[in-house]
């Protein structure tokens, strides 16, 4: 099969025809996505290249990485982009509980989610483990997210999360002073980041979020509260007739707790409706795949790039699209980094990928070898100046 559709990217050659494979995801009945792949499968480089072809082919749309190993600013800061850090010496503030995108839609359709999101974020507090949130404990996060926003509203303000935990401090149930001892951490403290008006948004047109100084835990609870900030960007986007594209790295880190797998699956079936188009990337597919929600979200999403695998989880891709042993082998550990299988609504195409070196390579390049040595370059260059200076 080939894949060339106008107005698309390049994504590789076909391995069988030689010929350019173009993909425009716009044009994809669900251009939801994955990327996934072994470390050193090229996934990364994969990525940076959609992001800048992104960047450069849509100059209306806005562009937002989520980046836990903080690797994607030499993309986006070249391109006029901007990078917010979280981190326990960052002044950089995102509150949870904000609605400044979404002031004009009904009372009850932002609570609704906020109360799914606070439930989210209440997971992944807790310490590791797949049990869901006891049902007391939902109801009581549930009407304290109630009461927060009805408080602050007299007040004048939006609430943030030390008004959340006072309130569960003031609730008779034993089980509420349990759920607030698991986010005193957030509210006091060198961790309290999140418990202030939000003071970063998404006015550059290309945001990179730096996650990389957060512990694991700490990871998730920032992702998700940066994945409220984006959906309420997401909305304002639509009314402007703007796509939002989303990139979340280490994505199966979203996959731990089934509150947390529950809020991000009707994120992503909410996000189609509202020209969100989100990629998801993993190196850890056997343990994503493992929940029948995220299958779901592969099963329902058009767009998979599937570098070079491990046994396991080359297994499960197999299992869930039914590849043949041919399109099994265009995953399997033979393969060079850059290869691969692009699937593409009904289009099934083998990738190889000898991308020119140049100042484009250098940009998408994670090789740290290659990376060290153009670094010296850089550092050997900087010193001859200085020393004719």
């Amino acid at each position: 099969q080939e894949l060339n559709q106008e107005g698309g990217g390049y994504y590789g050659q076909s391995k069988q025809s030689g010929n350019l494979v173009i993909c425009n995801r716009k044009k994809l009945a669900s251009p939801m996505g994955f990327v996934c792949g072994k470390p050193g499968s090229g996934k990364s480089f994969s990525v940076k290249r959609e992001i800048m072809n992104t960047i450069l082919a849509y100059p209306d749309d806005e562009v937002i990485v989520f980046d836990p190993a903080g690797e994607y600013a030499p993309v986006v800061e070249p391109a006029g982009g901007t990078c917010i850090r979280f981190s326990p010496d960052t002044d950089t503030f995102m509150n949870p509980f904000d609605l400044s995108d979404v002031a004009d839609k009904a009372n009850q359709a932002q609570l609704a989610f906020k109360i799914d999101a606070i439930l989210a974020l209440s997971s992944a507090t807790m310490a590791e483990g797949r049990e869901g949130l006891p049902e007391a404990d939902k109801s009581i996060i549930s009407r304290c997210v109630e009461l927060a926003y009805m408080r602050c509203e007299d007040k004048g303000r939006l609430p943030v999360l030390g008004d959340f935990y006072e309130l569960l401090l003031d609730q008779e149930e034993p089980e509420a002073r349990d759920i607030a001892l698991r986010y005193e951490r957030y509210v006091k403290g060198a961790l309290s980041f999140f418990n202030h008006q939000s003071n970063v948004g998404f006015e550059n047109r290309i945001t990179n979020v730096d996650f990389k100084d957060l512990s694991q835990n700490m990871r998730v609870f920032g992702m998700l509260t940066a994945l409220e900030a984006v959906r309420n960007r997401m909305y304002a986007n639509f009314e402007r007739g703007v796509t939002t594209w989303l990139y979340i790295d280490e994505v199966q880190s979203l996959f731990g707790h089934p509150a947390i797998i529950s809020y991000f699956s009707k994120f992503w079936a909410e996000g189609r409706k509202f020209n969100l188009i989100c990629t998801g990337i993993t190196q850890n597919s056997t343990y994503m795949l493992e929940h029948e929600d995220a299958r779901n979200m592969v099963l329902n999403s058009d767009f998979v790039l599937l570098h070079k695998q491990s046994h396991l989880d080359r297994k499960s891709w197999v299992d869930l699209l039914a590849l043949s042993a041919q399109e099994e082998g265009y995953i399997d550990d033979s393969i060079k980094a850059g290869e691969g299988l692009l699937v593409a609504g009904g289009v099934r195409v083998p990738l190889k990928d000898d991308f020119p070196k140049g100042a484009l390579y250098d940009l998408f390049n994670t090789k740290p070898e290659e990376i060290a040595q153009i670094k010296r370059a850089q550092a050997f260059a900087r010193a001859r100046e200085g020393g004719d200076a």
